[in-house]
């Protein structure tokens, strides 16, 4: 029979294994949350950088917009050729409101004087 002496050591072992068992669970907690902590700052990071470079619009979104604004169709093919060839002022198009990107258009191409400003080689 198991002495009196023995059990107690045998509870204490358990009690010991139990402690052991929860200070892993507290630190795989730990860790779990510093690296919950890290994605949460890649992630503002990565927001962060995103707003600080200018958007990049595709050909295929220039021609819908130009097509959504209901620029007339000789306006069309050269307003699209020249935007392409010009990224500067192909942001600039994107960045006024949409309201006044057919005037903004037709200045770019037409200028301030009607005369067309986009060369005829386009």
């Amino acid at each position: 029979m198991p002495s009196r002496l023995q059990s107690q050591s045998a509870g204490s072992s358990k009690r010991k294994k139990r402690k052991n068992s929860n200070d892993g669970d507290y630190e795989v907690e730990i860790v779990k949350d510093a690296m919950m902590e890290i994605a949460l700052a890649i992630r503002e990071g990565n927001a962060v950088l995103g707003k600080s470079q200018p958007r990049k619009y595709s050909e295929e979104e220039l021609f819908a917009e130009l097509v959504d604004i209901d620029a007339e169709s000789h306006l069309l093919t050269k307003s699209y050729i020249y935007l392409v060839r010009n990224p500067d002022m192909m942001r600039a198009f994107f960045g006024c409101p949409i309201r006044m990107r057919k005037q903004v258009l037709m200045e770019m191409v037409y200028g301030d004087d009607g005369s067309p400003s986009v060369p005829s080689s386009i």
